[in-house]
């Protein structure tokens, strides 16, 4: 049997996913996060068109589960790129088409 870092066995029915999409939505009750696959072929004009994605899985947490998550994973990445000498790079129509700023970083 396959065994992780810790030597603990990593059962097969455990789903293994790779996405390249994500949808989010935040209510009063919790976080929902679909992750899926958008086509490997998209039209030109419209890129960013959701139509040709694959869902492949739904997460849900509360809140507080959702901001520790993202806690982490910020560390994680700013850890990584310390340690590498290295920024991950997001390009600048990425950051703009999704609102979002440099001081949400």
């Amino acid at each position: 049997m396959t065994k992780d870092t810790y030597s603990r066995p990593i059962l097969p029915d455990i789903p293994d996913y790779y996405a390249d999409r994500m949808r989010l939505t935040v209510t009063v009750f919790g976080v929902n996060i679909s992750f899926g696959l958008g086509s490997p072929h998209p039209d030109q004009e419209n890129p960013d068109d959701l139509v040709g994605v694959l869902e492949l899985v739904r997460v849900r947490m509360s809140l507080e589960h959702a901001k520790i998550m993202a806690m982490i994973l910020k560390k994680q990445i700013k850890e990584y790129e310390h340690q590498n000498n290295t920024e991950v790079a997001i390009p600048d129509k990425v950051i703009d088409a999704l609102k979002l700023t440099d001081e949400i970083w």
